[in-house]
Formats: structure tokens, C-alpha cells, sequence
């Protein structure tokens, strides 16, 4: 087999696991079968083997020899890390581009911040919000002037979206408001170059993510100053 046509196929596998994975589509836990992607996909094992390697290696698959592969089962620990890691980061990509950015761009993120307010909530959030929030920090990150930061800090987001999206916690028509009015200050802070504002609404606006409509609503086995919020 050409080793070429091979590597074609493992990344056609690993895409497609990886968007369903992100969007939820399993289950914490759940177990994947190698052969029935296999047949579904029309492929052989060996890409299939490779895709579920590389995503082992992310984090999103635990690999057992001989037994199989389920998708990871995290901790609410792990959780709870993970987006104390991403508000961190977030935070300070905002806090770069209120000293850093161009009076010119923020244009392009008031824009960006008024097309994802727009987006209709229906009892959920449509894939468009999502798209339309990305590229809402997407110009924030621009603007941070920091091309490295932004790199590590856009490579955290598939994680996010997992956690939130396996946990299939309901999103309440209140938080997706609250996420709006955090999204403006956030945009005001930068406008006026208020770096340490615009630091710590961005951190709050991750936060919110996880202990509103993400796992850490329910941390109840975690000590409580674990589950303070800052950003209320």
C-alpha cells in the first residue's frame, strides 16, 4: 500500500473522530470499535489504528493493548484545571491586546462581538455560535500582537469543547445573555486599553464555561474554595 495514501486516510479518520468527539457525539467512557469505523469509513484498520493513536495522544482516547479504546473519562479535577488553565490564558491574550492592539481592529472585533449576539438561542446553541465565538477571540488573539501564545492558547479550545460538549449540560437562555454582556465589557476594556479589566473579564468569561452550563456547575466532591468562582 502506498505509505502516502496511508497517511491520507489516517488523517480522514482522525478528522472525522475528532469532530465528533469535540461535538459531543460520545459518551465519557464510551468504548469505539475499531472495525466498525473500519466498515463505516471505508477504510482498512491500519489508518483507523493510526487516528486512534494520535488521539490518544491528545488526551481524548484511552488505548487498552488487546482490549480496546474508549473515549477518556476525566476527573472533575481535571476539568476544573483544564479551564483554570484556559481562562489564565485567554485572560492574558485580552490583557496583550488592550496594550497592544490597534485602534483600527477593534472595528473588526466589535463586529465580530455584534455577529455572535445575534445568533439566535433556539434551547440550544447552534454550531454558527460557535463558529462566530471563535473568531470573536480569533481578532482578540490578533490584536495580542503574542503569535506563539496565540498558537498554544487556539490548541486548547478542541479540549473545551469536549469537556462541555460530552458533559451535554443544558445551556439556560440567562447564561447565553450574561455571555453577551461579558463578551461587550471585554470589548469596552480593550477600547479604552484597560489591561488589567480586560485581564480579568476575559478570565471570568472562561470561568463561566465551566461552573454555568459546563461539568463544574456540580463539583460537589471538590472542597468548596476549589469551587469559588472568581469571576462572580
Amino acid at each position: 500500500m502506498n505509505p502516502l495514501n496511508t497517511r491520507s486516510k489516517a488523517d480522514r479518520v482522525y478528522r472525522r473522530l475528532l469532530a465528533r468527539i469535540r461535538k459531543g457525539e460520545y459518551n465519557f467512557g464510551e468504548k469505539l470499535s475499531s472495525v466498525a469505523i473500519s466498515k463505516e469509513l471505508g477504510v482498512s484498520r491500519q489508518p483507523v489504528m493510526a487516528a486512534i493513536m494520535l488521539l490518544q495522544a491528545e488526551g481524548l482516547l484511552h488505548v487498552t493493548p488487546q482490549v480496546g479504546c474508549n473515549i477518556v473519562t476525566p476527573s472533575a479535577r481535571e476539568i476544573l484545571d483544564f479551564f483554570e488553565l484556559f481562562a489564565v490564558s485567554e485572560g492574558l491574550l485580552a490583557r496583550f491586546a488592550a496594550t497592544r492592539g490597534a485602534a483600527d481592529a477593534l472595528s473588526q472585533l466589535r463586529a465580530a462581538e455584534e455577529r455572535l449576539s445575534a445568533v439566535p438561542y433556539v434551547g440550544k446553541l447552534s454550531h454558527t455560535y460557535g463558529t462566530y465565538a471563535r473568531r470573536f477571540h480569533g481578532v482578540i488573539h490578533q490584536m495580542s500582537g503574542a503569535p506563539e501564545l496565540r498558537v498554544r492558547v487556539e490548541s486548547l479550545w478542541g479540549l473545551g469543547d469536549f469537556y462541555l460538549n460530552t458533559a451535554k449540560s443544558g445551556v439556560r437562555a440567562e447564561d447565553v445573555q450574561a455571555e453577551h454582556d461579558e463578551r461587550r465589557l471585554i470589548v469596552d476594556t480593550i477600547a479604552k486599553k484597560h489591561a488589567d479589566e480586560a485581564e480579568d473579564s476575559m478570565r471570568a468569561h472562561i470561568r463561566r464555561k465551566l461552573y454555568r452550563i459546563g461539568p463544574g456547575r456540580d463539583l460537589g466532591e471538590l472542597p468548596s474554595s476549589d469551587r469559588d468562582d472568581p469571576g462572580k
